[in-house]
């Protein structure tokens, strides 16, 4: 179970980070672009389908 909710924290960090990365352009001062949005977007759903499989497999196990 240890192992478990390690590897769900990571692709929940990387999901936090993401995100507020996402919310800086690239030079820190301006608002980001469509684009750099829609990166950040991309990124938090891979990060989001990371989360799912751990919560799958945690939910596997405890049915056993």
């Amino acid at each position: 179970m240890r192992r478990a909710m390690h590897d769900l924290c990571q692709p929940v960090t990387a999901l936090e980070c993401g995100l507020f990365l996402g919310t800086m352009s690239r030079d820190g001062v301006q608002t980001p672009t469509a684009e750099e949005l829609l990166a950040t977007i991309q990124g938090a759903l891979e990060q989001c389908e990371r989360v799912t499989g751990q919560l799958r497999l945690i939910q596997e196990h405890l049915k056993d």
